[in-house]
């Protein structure tokens, strides 16, 4: 049983998700610009969010009131079942700030073994080099020391292009080809994909501040970080903006004094190009944050469980701010049980009362009442 069920994910995950299959059509909507689609394993997790590992690296992916989650048989999941070192497949699209917004994750079962399928992913830092015969050895998280073959037939990802760019000290993630031969304790290994052990593109960063200049002539604005440090950005005609109330469309409507996000890339003269940037009200870039479940809706109050088990309440006033991509979530009486939901608010966690400033809908979280 399990051997066909790994045969069923191996053509679900991994072909369809390659060449296109139509097998996925319903699963994974059509190509958005910019939308990418992969698989991988969780590595770390957060309430609106996770980090998934494959060979072309690691990338963190956002959820969002849109996102759909499905098991391969096309049976539905939700964001709460997933968890550390579970492997996923889907599909994900930047948004105007350059963060990665799923927008169908598939969830694997307990005793799928992608080692059947693709082969194990094995990191850890290169401690040797051989170019007379392209290999290389790594220093593993838990000090396993494995020698790295490469082939003709494997490929390079996550900034590096070729086996040239494999240095001492470097952080490597590798695909290994499928065998019997367990990494844990292989000595050799042929590797299928080898990328750096960030997974980004070299110069690609991501800032978030006030503004305190715009300068239309030049095309650049300039914000203060937290650390008190500055960053100045230029703009060009593909660089995109936005924000909740649809105003800001370019650098025109940038002001001084609004908080900002921008996914920015470092160009060869050292100048920070921004690709995306999103704009917002300055009160919530200070404002404490929470993210959990809603537990319970009141009259003027509703209560989230967080996923370290924290209990808070929040008092929603006339200035308190809902977002979402439903047009429909505007107040209180919007808000479910089940919802899984962001809160930037007024007041200490060990307060009796808590201000929301904002809501931001996330994706809902289904209860044994939905089953």
């Amino acid at each position: 049983m399990l051997r066909k069920l790994i045969l069923s994910l191996s053509l679900t995950l991994v072909s369809a998700l390659a060449i296109g299959s139509p097998a996925l059509a319903q699963e994974i909507p059509p190509d958005r610009p910019g939308q990418q689609r992969g698989f991988g394993q969780i590595i770390d997790l957060g309430d609106d969010w996770f980090v998934v590992e494959n060979r072309a690296g690691t990338h963190t992916v956002f959820v969002n009131a849109e996102t759909e989650y499905k098991y391969p048989d096309c049976a539905p999941a939700s964001f709460a079942e997933l968890k550390l070192r579970m492997w996923v497949a889907g599909s994900a699209t930047p948004n105007d700030a350059g963060d990665l917004v799923a927008d169908v994750v598939i969830l694997t079962p307990d005793d799928f073994d992608p080692s059947d399928v693709r082969g194990r992913l094995v990191r850890g830092e290169v401690i040797a080099v051989s170019f007379s015969e392209e290999t290389f050895t790594l220093n593993t998280a838990d000090d396993h020391v494995v020698r790295i073959v490469t082939t003709l037939e494997t490929n390079f990802y996550g900034g590096l292009s070729s086996f040239d760019d494999i240095k001492l000290g470097i952080h490597i993630i590798v695909q290994a080809q499928p065998s019997d031969v367990d990494p844990a304790t292989a000595e050799s290994l042929v590797a299928a994909g080898v990328a750096s052990g960030t997974g980004q593109r070299p110069g690609a960063k991501r800032f978030a501040g006030l503004i305190s200049a715009v300068n239309l002539d030049a095309s650049t604005f300039t914000i203060d970080k937290r650390n008190g440090e500055q960053s100045t950005f230029l703009v060009d005609d593909e660089t995109q903006f936005h924000s909740r109330d649809g105003v800001v469309l370019s650098l025109a409507e940038v002001e001084a004094g609004m908080a900002a996000v921008v996914g920015a890339e470092l160009v060869d003269d050292g100048t920070l190009l921004a690709k995306g940037v999103a704009v917002g009200e300055a009160d919530l870039l200070d404002a404490e944050k929470a993210r959990g479940e809603v537990t319970t809706v009141g009259d003027a109050s509703f209560t989230l469980t967080t996923r370290d088990g924290a209990v808070l309440t929040f008092s929603v006033t006339d200035t308190t701010r809902f977002v979402s991509r439903d047009p429909e979530f505007n107040g209180l009486e919007d808000i479910e049980i089940g919802m899984n939901l962001a809160v930037a608010y007024e007041g200490s966690p060990d307060a009796t009362s808590l201000t929301a400033l904002a809501v931001v809908a996330g994706a809902k979280l289904e209860t044994d009442s939905d089953q």
